[in-house]
C-alpha cells in the first residue's frame, strides 16, 4: 500500500478536529466549579495547539496563512459566541487562541513544498 493515503487520513482528522471545536465552542455550558484559575485560557490553547499540530500535518498550507486560518476561526468563535446570548466573547480567549497558535508553531515547524 503506498504512502498516499496519509495525507488524505490527516486531512480528514483536520476536518472532523476544526468542526468538533466550532460545535463544542458554541454549545451551552453547563455551570461547573472553577476548580483551576484560567482552565478555559489552557482549554483554548491546547486545542489550538492541536489544530496547528494536525493543520501542519496536512500539507495544505504554508506556517503562515495556517497561522491566519486558525486566527480568523479563533475570532469567528468569539464573535459567534458574542453573539448565541448563552456565551460570551473575550479578547482573552483570542489571546489564548494565539498562544496556541503560536507554540505550535514553535514545536512543529511546516516544511516548504518541494
Amino acid at each position: 500500500m503506498s504512502a498516499d493515503w496519509r495525507p488524505r487520513l490527516w486531512r480528514a482528522v483536520f476536518i472532523v478536529t476544526v468542526l468538533a471545536i466550532l460545535v463544542l465552542a458554541l454549545m451551552p455550558m453547563p455551570p461547573s466549579p472553577k476548580a483551576l484559575p484560567y482552565a478555559d485560557k489552557v482549554q483554548h490553547i491546547f486545542a489550538f495547539l492541536v489544530l496547528w499540530v494536525m493543520g501542519a500535518r496536512t500539507g495544505w498550507l504554508r506556517a503562515m496563512p495556517l497561522a491566519l486560518a486558525l486566527s480568523a476561526m479563533g475570532a469567528f468563535i468569539e464573535i459567534a459566541q458574542g453573539l448565541t446570548g448563552y456565551r460570551e466573547a473575550t479578547w482573552p480567549d483570542l489571546a489564548a487562541d494565539a498562544v496556541g497558535i503560536a507554540l505550535g508553531w514553535r514545536l512543529v515547524r511546516i516544511k516548504p513544498a518541494t
